[in-house]
């Protein structure tokens, strides 16, 4: 098992797709996220890299609202799954930025701006996997 999923309380391998497995990594890697409480399970909570909506993802990496992977540079234009191209975004957000710009030649202004600003904030919000906060395994751990 990976050190830093052990030391977050997350599972590794089993049942978890590439798909979660990649969802997991992005919320490790974005300080929006943090462990809380939602519908008396533990998950994560964060923030989508556009509009700021609160998204919610499993301890498996299930994102259970409407979290989508956002690819900052489009598959479209060569954008791959390295975590400096992903984030977390709003099905809406996501969406629509898929519609208005990914089919745009790859050296369209509107395109290029849209990842520029996508890219800064994801930078902003980058944080070391290393230092993403434990995943409490009581829900005793959250209570106030």
């Amino acid at each position: 098992m990976d050190p830093v999923r052990r030391r977050r309380g997350l599972p590794d391998g089993g049942a978890v797709n590439r798909k979660q497995r990649l969802v997991r990594d992005i919320v490790l890697t974005d300080s929006t996220f943090a462990p809380s409480l939602w519908r008396g399970e533990l998950v994560w909570t964060g923030k989508c890299l556009h509009c700021g909506t609160r998204l919610v993802v499993s301890n498996e990496g299930e994102p259970l609202n409407s979290g989508t992977i956002e690819h900052m540079l489009p598959r479209t234009h060569g954008g791959t799954d390295d975590l400096s191209n992903v984030a977390l975004a709003c099905s809406r957000c996501n969406n629509g930025k898929g519609v208005r710009l990914d089919h745009r030649d790859a050296s369209d202004p509107q395109l290029i701006a849209m990842i520029e600003r996508l890219r800064a904030r994801r930078t902003e919000r980058w944080r070391d996997p290393e230092q993403a906060p434990v995943f409490p395994n009581d829900p005793r751990l959250l209570r106030k």
